[in-house]
């Protein structure tokens, strides 16, 4: 199941470890990938991948790498709410997925982040800002 999701958010991607999708219709998915340092600094695989999907509704959030780091897809909804949607076993598994917005209050903004404990030590976008859902 996860590999159906990454592969399918990789068909959306360009392909770059920091691509993010968007549109300004409601009706279309946005999805996003993100590439990991290791405490050097060097770059690695990616880490993880997160989409926007069901208009803007539902989050899948995927780690793509075990690595002893958890990946978090963080949103803001219309209404300014924020949270976050985690998957934390590495490659195994399913991916997280959870249903935060609705048609009235759709997700708008989100980040993909990973780090260890909840701290976020990668994200995309890197500048910290948001992504247009």
């Amino acid at each position: 199941m996860k590999r159906f999701f990454t592969g399918l958010f990789a068909i959306a991607l360009a392909g770059s470890g920091l691509a993010a999708t968007a549109s300004p219709a409601m009706a279309h998915d946005t999805g996003a990938t993100l590439d990991c340092h290791d405490p050097g600094g060097v770059i690695y695989t990616r880490c993880g991948s997160a989409g926007i999907r069901v208009d803007h509704r539902q989050i899948i959030t995927c780690d793509d790498k075990a690595d002893d780091r958890g990946v978090r897809t963080h949103y803001q909804l219309r209404n300014g709410t924020q949270g976050y949607v985690g998957d934390s076993n590495g490659h195994t598994g399913p991916c997280g997925s959870a249903f935060v917005g609705s048609s009235s209050n759709p997700i708008i903004y989100f980040r993909l982040c990973a780090g260890v404990n909840g701290s976020d030590f990668d994200c995309n976008p890197r500048s910290g800002g948001w992504i247009t859902a």
